[in-house]
């Protein structure tokens, strides 16, 4: 008998597209502030005019009154949009029956312009990463340095890619499965519960899962629609551009669930991304439970460039650590020396992975003027860190290997 291959989960996150070229985070808040309506057209039986809204200050300034300034990113404003949309029809979360609208937002609260604007934002989203690509010499290393990893695990384990990216650097890394087939004479495939299912059970193939979307995820043209399927199931383009033509200036439905819009889009955006999924079936529910199963029971887990802002996404990898006695956890991120002690979400992650391990705060890659670090990767409690992000060289990717493999 062939003995079973191991399976390696691999987490990809924002850190991993930064160094290929893409945005970071917090490059995306502006363009997102920017493509949120500036005016609105009053019409009623005795008013014809247009007035100046200030939707992106007035969004913001609300926010400065409770978030620190490092914590209000594009994730934030379009969950504002979303929150304000339950509200605005009398859908909110039940602490609204204990607090009233801020007067100054008043003229927020209509739906069809907080629809538009919640469109807006989902498409800057999307045309900020779509002008991204590897260019320079050092993001095309990057994403080649990624590339070559994941083809050195897959040649000795069976791989499961949950990717948290929208780019589509890792979409034909591998050969593997991501649940879509190509229906008769269309240019985009459908997602196939049926074969995903079969192919997940069979634990023989290699499966990759844009979790929270793709630049190739789309809407398949309203004169295709077949009875029962969803105004916006979400579709998977072959190609980026006519994905997004088929969102262009197209209004998404809005799922409610105990008074939370959980929008429907080619991506999961804003929070309750966990809901979003369950209640946005295919493909999103399909992968959430997929991630979940996948990521708990693997033999190995590699995390790349992972902020651990997702509280789904953290609470998986705990239940991996939590189910393996002797886990092996290979983590690839940037942490230079002026991160450390830094309260932030991965350096307060990395502590409750080591918390007795006095070498954790002696992995870094080291910055002008710091101290040198004893290594720039090795053991950290739980984990292996590889603190120099991507790409990797010789010796810290034949260290991630031995780690997830020997």
């Amino acid at each position: 008998m062939t003995p079973r291959r191991p399976t390696v989960a691999v987490v990809v996150g924002a850190g991993a597209s930064v160094a290929a070229g893409f945005p970071q985070t917090s490059d995306l808040l502006q363009p997102v502030l920017d493509a949120l309506p500036q005016r609105k057209h009053i019409l009623t039986s005795t008013v014809n005019c247009v007035t100046d809204l200030h939707m992106a200050s007035a969004i913001l300034d609300a926010l400065r009154t409770r978030f620190n300034a490092s914590d209000i990113d594009f994730e934030l404003v379009i969950a504002s949009l979303e929150e304000l949309m339950s509200s605005s029809v009398g859908r909110g979360p039940v602490i609204a029956a204990f607090t009233s609208a801020n007067p100054e937002l008043a003229q927020l609260f209509d739906g069809g312009l907080l629809a538009y604007a919640h469109t807006s934002a989902i498409e800057a989203v999307l045309e900020a990463v779509r002008s991204c690509s590897p260019t320079s010499v050092e993001q095309q290393a990057s994403a080649q340095s990624l590339i070559r990893l994941l083809t050195c695990v897959a040649q000795r384990a069976r791989v499961v890619v949950v990717s948290l990216n929208y780019d589509t650097v890792l979409d034909n890394a591998l050969t593997s499965v991501d649940g879509f087939i190509r229906t008769a004479r269309t240019c985009y495939s459908r997602f196939n519960p049926e074969n995903w299912i079969a192919t997940v059970e069979s634990r023989s193939q290699n499966l990759f899962m844009h979790l929270h979307g793709s630049l190739r995820f789309g809407f398949s043209p309203i004169t295709e629609l077949a009875p029962g399927v969803p105004f916006d199931e979400a579709v998977k383009y072959n190609v980026v551009e006519d994905a997004a033509e088929s969102t262009r200036g197209r209004v998404m439905s809005h799922v409610s669930v105990d008074g939370q819009f959980l929008i429907a889009s080619p991506i999961i955006a804003g929070r309750h991304k966990g809901a979003k999924m369950l209640y946005n079936v295919r493909p999103y529910a399909y992968y959430n439970a997929t991630a979940l199963q996948e990521i708990a029971t693997a033999d190995r887990l590699l995390v790349i460039g992972y902020g651990w802002r997702d509280d789904h996404i953290n609470a998986w990898i705990d239940e991996h650590i939590r189910s393996h006695a002797a886990a092996r956890v290979v983590i690839v991120t940037k942490r230079t020396g002026k991160d450390l002690f830094g309260n932030t979400a991965q350096e307060r992650r990395l502590l409750r992975l080591a918390p007795t391990d006095r070498r954790r705060d002696s992995i870094y890659e080291p910055v002008a003027g710091g101290s040198e670090p004893l290594a720039t990767h090795g053991e950290m409690g739980h984990a292996y860190l590889v603190a120099t992000g991507l790409p990797l060289d010789p010796e810290a990717q034949a260290a991630v290997l031995s780690q997830l493999l020997d």
